[in-house]
């Protein structure tokens, strides 16, 4: 986790958020993003999963990469 609560989200969450046809992104128009390839968990210290809101796929890249994923931080609700 990181400060205030904030962490990247499990590959199962950003799963439960493709949806084949939705949106621009395969995704709920209330998810906004301009990419279609979105950062989960990390996988160890220099890895990290990537989703594919293009087919829903999953994969790995490293954290250091000059690619593209962008990020949705997802914050613990409160007690």
């Amino acid at each position: 986790t990181y400060g205030d609560g904030w962490r990247m989200p499990r590959r199962v969450e950003l799963k439960k958020l493709y949806c084949k046809g939705k949106g621009t992104r395969n995704m709920y128009p209330v998810f906004k993003t301009s990419g279609w390839w979105v950062w989960a968990e990390p996988r160890d210290s220099s890895v990290a999963w990537v989703i594919g809101f293009l087919d829903g796929r999953e994969y790995w890249n490293r954290r250091d990469s000059d690619g593209i994923p962008r990020v949705f931080a997802v914050r613990f609700g409160r007690q």
